[in-house]
């Protein structure tokens, strides 16, 4: 499965840049135990980046 991101990055200084990206992961992701350290990751980093932006708000 292919996913492609497509977002645009605000800074604190006032400037805006648009980034993209393309990510490729296995169908039945998470089955094994390197993939839920994987998992533990992505969730940490969503959760940081929730509070960064709801700090901006």
């Amino acid at each position: 499965v292919s996913l492609v991101r497509l977002y645009v990055e605000a800074y604190p200084s006032g400037g805006m840049e648009p980034r993209g990206l393309f990510q490729t992961e296995r169908l039945y992701a998470y089955s094994s135990s390197e993939d839920a350290v994987k998992l533990v990751g992505e969730a940490l980093v969503l959760v940081a980046v929730t509070h960064q932006l709801y700090r901006m708000v």
